[in-house]
């Protein structure tokens, strides 16, 4: 065997999730009910959400990328899959 070929065979390291981080299986959607302000932020792949409720400066689909961030208040609905 070949370096090349043990490099392709090689898994990547298990990552460690932060405190507060889910990681969520395709096509597993969860709703969220905030009952304090906060933020959703998309460490990694793509989301698709749907926020409705008091407050929502926008309502309605989204698709966030990793990177993003989401305020989110009080009493809003929060639907997320990925």
């Amino acid at each position: 065997m070949n370096a090349t070929s043990a490099d392709l065979r090689a898994s990547p390291a298990p990552r460690q999730t932060a405190p507060g981080c889910w990681k969520l299986a395709a096509g597993r959607a969860v709703t969220l009910h905030p009952t304090a302000p906060g933020v959703l932020r998309i460490g990694q792949g793509r989301v698709w959400a749907t926020v409705d409720g008091p407050h929502a400066r926008r309502t309605g689909d989204l698709f966030l990328e990793a990177g993003a961030t989401l305020p989110l208040q009080a009493g809003q609905r929060l639907v997320i899959e990925p």
